[in-house]
């Protein structure tokens, strides 16, 4: 019973990495694990649970970094329609 749990529990892991993984993240997860792209798919598809922990780790950090940055836009954004209205008002 606790097998078979783990085991769906794996597959759903799997399938989520699947659905949010992108171009590259093959390269770079071998870049991490001093292996070749193509011996990290091999792995992938075996399962081997180094190769899920990096590709969960590169997902992970691509997910924060696109939204801190464009958090970092949109502050940033605010500031420059801050400053324009500053010096339409100071113009008139």
């Amino acid at each position: 019973m606790i097998t078979r749990r783990l085991k769906r529990k794996t597959e759903q892991r799997i399938e989520q990495l699947k659905e949010k993984m992108e171009i590259g993240d093959y390269v770079l997860a071998s870049k991490l694990l001093n292996v070749t792209p193509e011996n990290i798919r091999v792995r992938f598809s075996r399962k081997k649970k180094d190769v899920l922990d990096a590709l969960k780790a590169i997902i992970a950090n691509r997910e924060k970094f696109i939204r801190e940055y464009k958090i970092k836009q949109e502050k940033k954004l605010v500031r420059l329609k801050a400053g324009n209205r500053k010096t339409d008002s100071s113009g008139e």
